[in-house]
């Protein structure tokens, strides 16, 4: 660690004294002069815990009848070294992600072998790390640092995340070698940088083709934005994909789709308008989305009701032969890898805005950390372009540097090469893919979408009322969430 200077201001009485000189002032006393006692302040810069303190002392020397004058003494003091330190990263991951994971942390180790890191296993939802999180900082015991996404700015916002400009400026960290939307998406807040970036999510269909052949159907298009691949077509498929027997469905024709927070952008809906000043959630265009992902499942019925998904048991619905279309979140990448039974990728459905959504996801730090330095050392051991690719295939995400693109999906098409995988990086390239709308990203959207939203949409999945009747008073409940303190 870097030397400190200490200053000490001496009188020029302490001087004489060191050298040797003392009895000069003795003669002035004889002379007449009666020696007085006077205070003087002897001022130390010292460093206390690696910050520099004033600290002041106070002597008595005697008056001498001669000027006072000043000298710096340079003097160096060295804090002692911290020793070892354990970072905690919190965060969710996938039993079979963990081992590869764990291997870029013993890397790291071993470059850095005062520091180790621990995995702390967050809850799946992210609600509920959101208030797990807060419920450590408020006890004392922050994570050191944690992946993460658009729940981000609702920690900044209550200002208890590290900014990281001072960091990638002292580093020299080249942000340029990401992927540019990515990077200024909402891992900024407030024009600074609060998240760096490692990797981009996203969910994406997937469909069994040995069903689609089985239904005589053409496979869903693997081209983003393909207009002839529309809401009508989907839903065709879907209800041809669906089998039932002695009564009940055996196969859906499609079990999950995009998240709806995000889909029903697809009918042209938005929640908020950008600066989150004007709640929009009671539209016409936020009912028909609403209501045509409802469908699915209580008009039509080519989507399990909620007692159905009971039948899958532990199995992958697609994977066992029980759905033709599913949604695919690339956090299960890994495990579809790995899978015997056949699948493929294809691009989402046009309805009226062909848009495609990435997540995008980095590391970032909680300001109640002790090891702050330390978690960074560990970011920027990141942001070596061979270690963000061994990141992505080990989480399974898509890498934020583009030059990683390329290598990260032969990785995955050598594991299932007639997956069509390369729908997923031409996502990150699709001139209409975009992030989380800024409502999602604001800091009091966890708690409007556990209070308001959730409780307010369930009765519509269940088919008890439609989207037009729950919007109008839904709208209100988020306009009073976002008014009170």
């Amino acid at each position: 660690m870097e030397n400190r200077v200490v200053k000490r201001v001496l009188s020029r009485r302490h001087l004489l004294a060191g050298m040797g000189l003392a009895g000069t002032a003795g003669a002035l006393a004889a002379c007449g002069a009666t020696p007085t006692p006077q205070v003087v302040e002897k001022v130390i810069t010292q460093v206390v815990a690696g910050t520099p303190q004033i600290v002041k002392e106070t002597v008595e020397v005697e008056k001498v009848a001669t000027q006072v004058v000043e000298k710096e003494v340079v003097v160096t003091a060295t804090p002692a070294p911290k020793g070892a330190v354990k970072l905690v990263f919190f965060v969710w991951m996938a039993p079979e992600q963990q081992p590869q994971v764990q291997a870029i942390f013993d890397a790291f180790t071993k470059e850095n072998p005062n520091i180790t890191i621990e995995l702390q296993q967050a809850p799946g939802d992210e609600a509920q790390k959101f208030q797990k999180v807060l419920l450590m900082i408020a006890a004392g015991t922050p994570p050191d640092f944690t992946m993460g996404s658009s729940e981000a700015p609702g920690y900044a916002g209550r200002g208890i995340l590290v900014e990281l400009d001072p960091y990638i400026e002292a580093s020299k960290v080249d942000l340029s070698v990401f992927n540019q939307a990515i990077l200024k998406s909402y891992l900024q807040y407030q024009g600074k940088q609060i998240v760096l970036p490692v990797v981009a999510s996203a969910e994406l269909l997937t469909y069994n083709p040995e069903l689609f052949d089985k239904a005589g159907l053409s496979y869903p298009s693997e081209k983003w934005g393909d207009s002839k691949w529309d809401w009508a077509t989907f839903l065709d498929a879907a209800k041809k994909l669906t089998v039932e027997a002695n009564g009940k469905v055996d196969v859906f024709g499609v079990t999950s789709i995009l998240y709806y927070m995000y889909a029903v952008r697809w009918w042209g809906a938005r929640w908020a308008n950008d600066d989150v000043t004007k709640i929009t959630a009671d539209t016409a265009e936020m009912a028909q989305g609403i209501q045509d992902i409802a469908d699915l499942t209580v008009k039509y019925h080519v989507s399990p009701r909620a007692q159905e998904w009971e039948m899958f048991g532990d199995a992958d619905p697609l994977l066992s032969g029980k759905a033709g279309m599913q949604d695919m979140g690339l956090w299960s990448l890994a495990t579809y890898a790995a899978a015997t039974s056949p699948w493929a990728c294809a691009a989402w459905p046009v309805v009226k805005d062909p848009l495609a959504f990435f997540y995008p996801m980095g590391f970032y730090m909680f300001k109640g950390s002790k090891n702050q330095d330390e978690a960074w050392k560990f970011m920027e051991f990141m942001c070596r372009p061979e270690n963000n690719l061994k990141w992505a295939q080990a989480v399974s995400r898509m890498p934020a540097m583009p030059q990683n693109g390329a290598e990260w999906l032969k990785y995955f098409e050598a594991k299932q090469p007639n997956a069509r995988m390369h729908v997923i990086t031409d996502l990150l390239n699709y001139e209409k893919a975009t992030t989380a709308e800024p409502f999602m990203v604001h800091p009091k959207y966890t708690e409007i979408l556990t209070k308001a939203i959730t409780p307010a949409l369930d009765p519509v999945w269940s088919g008890e009322k439609t989207a037009k009747e729950v919007l109008p008073d839904l709208q209100k409940q988020i306009e009073d969430l976002l008014k009170a303190e």
